[in-house]
C-alpha cells in the first residue's frame, strides 16, 4: 500500500455549487456540484461535498427559488486544507516537495517516477475522471508529484481511499513520540526491504523536523552508537514484530511500557502493523523508490549490513 494518508475533509479544489429550484428539491434546500473545470468543459458530472460555514453561510442568503451558483475558489480551498490536513503537511516554507527547484504538474497517467528507472509488476493505471484529478491535485500540492504506488493502487480505488484513510488516522495518533514512530516504520521497510517506504519516511524526517541524521542511519542501527537506548528498543521492537513468526519478549515490552507507558505503546505496536500491511504491499508488487528524499537533498541512506549496493 501507498503508506501514506490524508485526513478526510473537502473533496475538490476547485467546486461549484447550484442550488436547485424548489421543484427539483422537494426535500428541501439540496444542491449539484462539480468541479468547476469540470462544468466550464462541459462535462456531465457531480460529486457530493461537504461544504464549510463560509459556503453554507452564503447559501442560506440566497432566495429559496433561485437557480444560483456558488464558485468555490483555490484560495479557500487553501485555506480549509491547511486546518484539515494533519497526515502531509500543506506546502509551506521549509518543506521540501519532490523535486521542488524544477516542479511542473506532471500527467500521472505516463509518469512512473519521475527519474527513477524501476518497473512495477502490475503497470500503474491511467489515474482519471472527477476523482483522479481530485487525488492527484492534492498528491502534486502535498508531495511534488504523484508516487507511482498510488497508479499501482488506482486499479482498486477502494483498496486505495481505505489505505489513504486509515494512514491519515494514523497520523492523528498522538500518544506516542512521532520520531519513535517514524524510525520504527523505517525499520520495518529496511527490514523488509521496501524502498519506497524507506525512501519517503526518510524524505518526510526532513519535513517533520525530526532527526535526519538519525534516520539515516536505520538500516544499520544496531552498528552504531547515535541511538538512544529507548530508540534502540523500538528499533528492535519493530524488526522483532516484523519476523515471521514475530520475536517479541516479554523483556522487550517490559521496557518499552515503563518508558512510553500503556497507551503509547499500543499505539506504537499498531503503526508497527500498519508499516508491514503497507511496506510487504508494495514489495510484492514491485513498487520501488521514487526518490523523493534525494531530489530534496538528503545524503544517501546507509546500506544494511549484508545488502549489497545497487551501483
Amino acid at each position: 500500500m501507498p503508506g501514506f494518508g490524508f485526513a478526510t475533509g473537502r473533496t475538490s479544489a476547485m467546486i461549484r455549487c447550484t442550488l436547485l429550484p424548489r421543484s427539483a428539491r422537494p426535500y428541501g434546500r439540496s444542491f449539484r456540484c462539480a468541479p468547476a473545470a469540470a462544468l466550464k468543459s462541459g462535462a456531465d458530472v457531480s460529486v457530493t461535498v461537504r461544504l464549510d460555514a463560509k459556503v453554507k453561510t452564503a447559501i442560506s442568503s440566497i432566495p429559496k427559488d433561485a437557480w444560483t451558483t456558488i464558485e468555490y475558489t483555490d484560495a479557500d480551498y487553501d485555506e480549509q486544507t491547511s486546518r484539515f490536513s494533519r497526515s502531509l503537511s500543506h506546502p509551506r516554507p521549509g518543506r521540501c516537495l519532490h523535486g521542488m527547484t524544477t516542479y511542473h504538474p506532471v500527467d500521472t497517467a505516463t509518469d512512473t517516477g519521475g527519474d527513477m528507472e524501476h518497473t512495477t509488476r502490475i503497470p500503474p493505471a491511467e489515474i482519471t475522471g472527477v476523482k483522479g484529478a481530485l487525488i492527484k491535485r492534492m498528491i502534486e500540492k502535498k508531495l511534488g508529484k504523484v508516487p507511482t504506488a498510488v497508479g499501482v493502487y488506482w486499479h482498486n480505488p477502494k483498496v486505495l481511499f481505505a489505505s489513504f484513510g486509515l494512514g491519515g488516522k494514523l497520523q492523528k495518533w498522538d500518544a506516542c513520540d512521532e520520531g519513535l514512530k517514524s524510525f520504527a516504520h523505517m525499520a520495518v521497510a529496511s527490514l523488509v526491504g521496501c524502498t519506497w517506504c524507506l525512501d519517503f519516511n526518510y524524505f518526510e524526517t526532513r519535513n517533520k523536523g525530526l532527526d535526519v541524521e538519525k534516520a539515516r542511519e536505520i538500516p544499520r542501527w544496531r552498528e552504531v552508537d547515535v541511538f538512544t537506548p529507548l530508540e534502540r528498543d523500538v528499533l528492535e521492537y519493530a524488526e522483532a514484530m516484523s519476523q515471521t513468526p514475530p520475536t517479541v519478549t516479554d523483556e522487550l515490552v517490559d521496557r518499552l511500557h515503563a518508558e512510553l507507558g500503556p497507551s503509547a505503546v499500543v499505539e506504537l505496536t499498531s503503526v508497527i502493523a500498519f508499516a508491514n500491511m503497507s511496506t510487504r504491499g508494495n514489495v510484492a508488487l514491485g513498487i520501488e523508490s521514487d526518490g523523493f528524499a534525494a531530489t530534496c537533498g538528503l545524503k544517501p541512506l546507509a546500506e544494511r549490513p549484508g545488502v549489497a549496493s545497487a551501483s
